[in-house]
């Protein structure tokens, strides 16, 4: 176990306060703080064994420093590895170029970087910062910006030899040029793409070449590759993660004939597989811990390859199951090891598969999407499994406060509980919740029929407990 986390609320600063805390603070998250750089600068100084740092932007962020608190906090130091940037939908200028040069020149140890929904301009001027100052990253993520070439291209040939793991989402934009640079990398051990438009399958050869140490592959929309190229990807001898998404040229093509892998241990693919016996063959069933699959066509037969030769998976989630039926549900008894199960759209399996149980009694996480389980199959699980920490039930139409109830009243370690169109729901449960549920952290509800009255009290009572309410209930 870690070392206790605790949630600050600070609007003023106390130099006392950082200076008994601040040696101790190892990760530190300023949650739109908006206070001066002399304020900020201050804090860091004292935070002497600092590694992660997560700034989220909010309608202000840190002022430049003048002449004079440049030349003050010149020989400061920090130990910070890890930086992260948020941006607030508020933020309308995260930072300037001029304040994040300040910043970096504070913390010669960084190797980690990672930015959230900030600017294309700004990620920009932080790329070409970066470059200039002759700063080598291990580890570089980018979550909601659009990405364009420039920078991105100079910043990728600078960091060839030291980049580790890359993650560029909104990649729509970018060129070929990017991904020429990306596939140069001789050090990547996690690559992370979405929406590569561009990214072909000579990248991904090269990539093959360059980076024979891979060990995860995560490529969602990348629509120019093909299965003629993945067939290949069990050339890097090192992988132990492969997730394929949404990827038009292989989702429309042909079949694809995947392995033989040595390594790998966490499959998520959404295309459809060559055969029902396909993965014994690609894979080493012993060794593989997680599976994510798309049954979009012999989903049956696939399904019980999985239970049959994969006897120690811990994690499985199968989604578009439309053809399951109880004959295949009941199977998931056999899977002594699984801790973690999710299962979207198997309108074909009912209470009889859950009779006795799902996988191991120790199951730990429990998501059913568009199911058509009872209170009757919710009995069955509360009598076989009283260890979830996660169950989340979308556009379960069938069940009942009393039956939800009753599988709580088995499950006390639960912490993240997720309730979504499921019309019968009246959220009666509410009242007793945080005692059957005492170690619950996150609530997701949303329903027509759910007593928001009751919801209100409930987190008026528990504070601490994160509440979610999305407008749009729709099961997917």
């Amino acid at each position: 176990m870690g070392p206790p986390t605790r949630d600050i609320d600070i609007k003023k600063y106390s130099e006392g306060f950082w200076s008994v805390i601040g040696g101790s603070v190892r990760e530190l998250m300023l949650d739109e703080c908006n206070w001066r750089s002399r304020v900020f600068y201050s804090i860091l100084g004292q935070c002497s064994q600092l590694e992660g740092l997560h700034i989220y932007l909010g309608e202000r962020s840190l002022l430049e420093m003048s002449p004079e608190q440049v030349e003050k906090f010149s020989s400061m130091r920090s130990s910070v590895k890890h930086l992260t940037l948020l941006a607030s939908k508020q933020a309308t200028a995260p930072l300037t170029p001029t304040i994040f040069g300040q910043l970096l020149s504070t913390m010669p140890a960084l190797n980690s970087l990672q930015i959230e929904w900030c600017t294309t301009p700004f990620v920009k001027s932080v790329l070409s910062n970066l470059v200039e100052s002759g700063r080598r990253l291990k580890l570089f993520r980018i979550k909601g910006t659009l990405l364009v070439d420039e920078g991105l291209v100079g910043f990728l040939e600078a960091n060839a030899d030291h980049l580790e793991d890359l993650r560029l989402e909104s990649c729509v934009k970018l060129t070929a040029r990017v991904f020429a640079a990306i596939s140069k990398c001789t050090a990547l051990r996690n690559l992370s793409l979405v929406e590569a438009v561009a990214s072909e399958d000579s990248h991904l050869d090269d990539l093959r070449a360059h980076s024979p140490g891979l060990r995860r592959l995560f490529m969602e929309g990348c629509d120019r590759v093909t299965g003629k190229s993945l067939a290949r990807v069990h050339e890097f001898r090192e992988l132990d993660w492969l997730i394929i998404s949404d990827c038009e040229l292989i989702s429309r093509g042909p079949r694809v004939d995947l392995g033989p892998f040595s390594r790998l241990k966490h499959l998520s693919l959404d295309f459809a597989l060559s055969g029902a016996d396909f993965l014994k063959h690609v894979l080493k069933p012993k060794d593989v811990r997680s599976l994510e699959l798309s049954l979009l066509s012999s989903g049956p037969e696939i399904f019980s390859s999985v239970v049959r030769n994969f006897s120690n998976l811990e994690e499985l989630a199968v989604i578009r199951c439309d053809d399951l039926t109880d004959e295949h549900g009941v199977m998931l008894s056999a899977l002594k090891n699984l801790q973690c199960i999710r299962i979207s759209n198997a309108v074909g399996i009912t209470d009889l598969s859950f009779e006795r149980g799902i996988g191991s009694r120790t199951m730990n996480e429990i998501v059913l999407h568009n199911s058509r389980i009872t209170d009757v199959g919710l009995a069955s699980l509360a009598a076989h499994h009283d260890r979830l920490q996660n169950l989340e039930l979308i556009g379960c139409g069938e069940i009942t406060d009393s039956g939800l109830l009753a599988l709580l009243h088995r499950n006390p370690l639960i912490q993240k509980l997720g309730l979504r169109s499921c019309p019968r729901l009246r959220g009666t449960f509410f009242e007793v919740l945080e005692k059957v549920c005492p170690r619950l952290e996150n609530l997701t509800v949303a329903g027509p029929g759910m007593n928001d009255r009751a919801l209100d009290s409930f987190a008026q009572r528990k504070p601490e407990v994160v509440v979610l309410r999305p407008r749009h209930a729709r099961a997917q």
